[in-house]
């Protein structure tokens, strides 16, 4: 079994732009979710609004 390639590097940053407007975190936090994280759209804003809650920037 082989595992998928991972995204281009554009697309990573594509992913961390669209996450970080929707959420209200820094591009640079949703770059470092999704390389804990992967690419999961879900996972990915779940673990968003929890850093943003944490981190004290609530909408």
């Amino acid at each position: 079994m082989t595992t998928p390639d991972p995204p281009p590097e554009e697309a990573k940053v594509s992913l961390a732009r669209s996450i970080a407007a929707e959420t209200g975190i820094t591009e640079t936090q949703a770059l470092i979710l999704i390389e804990m994280l992967g690419t999961d759209r879900w996972s990915l804003l779940r673990e968003a609004r929890i850093l943003r809650n944490l981190t004290g920037n609530a909408r």
